[in-house]
């Protein structure tokens, strides 16, 4: 790992919307210290359901109720355990702060999508993820490779039968199908880098995302590859100081760059529309 390497999670801002990682790189400390503050209370409710996330397949073990005939998740059960976990990861949070601030509190609707998610997981996929990921292989490794150049930390390496295979945890909702195109390429580039660090007969064909409680299983392929040193390529270019071409229009109206973003000379394209008169 070196000055040039590039970052998985700046990859996933990439993916996201390039022109935001190119004017986050140019930030001043200042202002991203003023970002920080502005973010604070999301930030930490985030941090403390993400903690959580690495709790709960321990949690959903010592939920389930054994009987003669089938196992089953005790909801109450596995409530009291979450809401009990919540209180001594607020507690932990709150010894290392350095605000007066309390974190916030976990909203109990939250409480209840995890419950239901975690039930969808145990009806796609039995017990079986539960298990893997309460017993990694690695919990946050840093990871780095110089073929791609790339370094991270996955949330969790997990051993599924004997193999690995990266386990990435997300406290955003799960598309419809799938999983979202940003993340299947940072599970790529952790793909590429256990199978450097660990050789290719110890990995596993799939890779996993949790999104809050719900499990994805998909297989990382050869596109999915080719746009991690695309995007290792173009992140490289950032760095040297070239605002990419691409941006995520749909994100333009909440985003903080939006005013530095905006182009300050008519482009050759919008002046052919005036002369042209179309609109």
């Amino acid at each position: 790992m070196n000055d040039k390497s590039v970052a998985v999670s700046e990859i996933r801002q990439w993916t996201i919307c390039p022109r935001q990682l190119y004017f986050k790189i140019g930030e001043s400390e200042k202002e991203q210290k003023a970002e920080e503050k502005e973010n604070k209370t999301n930030k930490m409710k985030t941090e403390i359901l993400k903690e959580l996330l690495y709790e709960l397949p321990e949690i959903i073990q010592n939920s389930i109720n054994k009987n003669q005939d089938d196992f089953f998740i005790d909801n109450n059960k596995l409530r009291r355990q979450i809401e009990e976990t919540i209180k001594e990861i607020n507690i932990e949070f709150e010894e290392n702060r350095t605000e007066p601030e309390l974190p916030p509190l976990i909203l109990e609707n939250e409480i209840e999508t995890l419950i239901e998610n975690t039930h969808k997981t145990v009806e796609r996929n039995g017990f079986l993820l539960h298990d893997a990921a309460a017993d990694p292989f690695k919990i946050e490794p840093l990871i780095c490779s110089e073929k791609p150049d790339i370094y991270g930390r996955p949330s969790k390496i997990l051993i599924c039968g004997d193999k690995l295979l990266p386990y990435i945890i997300r406290t955003s909702k799960a598309p419809q199908n799938g999983i979202w195109e940003s993340d299947r390429i940072i599970t790529a580039a952790y793909f590429m880098m256990i199978e450097k660090e660990y050789g290719h007969r110890q990995l596993s064909k799939y890779s996993m995302i949790d999104y809050f409680g719900e499990y994805r299983i998909f297989q990382v392929n050869s596109i999915d590859k080719k746009k991690v040193f695309r995007a290792i390529r173009k992140i490289k270019e950032i760095k040297k100081g070239k605002m990419p071409a691409e941006k995520n229009i749909f994100l333009c109206k909440t985003c903080r760059y939006h005013e530095k973003c905006r182009p300050k000379m008519k482009t050759i394209f919008t002046k052919l529309f005036e002369k042209t008169g179309f609109k």
